[in-house]
């Protein structure tokens, strides 16, 4: 359960040509642009998105409704 809330926390990230949108049931949206990501990691169940700031996005393996991260990770920034 999230803090000061009855219901888990519900996150959903969309993937754009140039930027992701991280939205929470919270009602907060964060836009990070992939200029500022510093690299990415592989677990079993999770995409590991590391970017500036000391920021990490944790995206599930299981949760694409369309598309995947092979595509998503060729918008990145070599």
């Amino acid at each position: 359960m999230s803090h000061g809330m009855d219901t888990a926390p519900i996150r959903v990230i969309r993937f754009y040509q140039d930027h992701m949108s991280i939205s929470s049931n919270s009602g907060k949206t964060t836009d990070i642009t992939y200029q500022e990501l510093t690299g990415w990691k592989e677990t079993t169940h999770l995409y590991i998105i590391n970017c500036t700031n000391n920021r990490s996005v944790l995206v599930s393996k299981e949760g694409f409704v369309s598309g995947n991260f092979g595509i998503v990770k060729s918008n990145f920034p070599s």
